[in-house]
């Protein structure tokens, strides 16, 4: 269903905790691997915010996507 991305180590959600949604987006908050998986429906794939290129993030909890699609994460 969806194309994985290789955008770091391990695969799945090892604790997801929260869920955001916008119109085409579907953002999951996941502490354990400290960063946020994303999933673009249309566009049939899957990457993370937070992976080892970009720094990992300290303990996502929270989500938000507000107006233009900017997401916003509690920690």
């Amino acid at each position: 269903m969806f194309k994985k991305e290789r955008t770091g180590v391990g695969r799945g959600l090892s604790d997801p905790y929260a869920i955001a949604v916008d119109h085409r987006r579907v953002f999951v908050s996941n502490p354990g691997k400290r960063q946020i998986s994303v999933f673009d429906i249309p566009g049939k794939r899957s990457f993370h915010i937070g992976d080892a290129a970009q720094g990992l993030l300290k303990r996502p909890m929270g989500l938000s996507v507000g107006r233009g699609g900017r997401v916003y994460i509690t920690g």
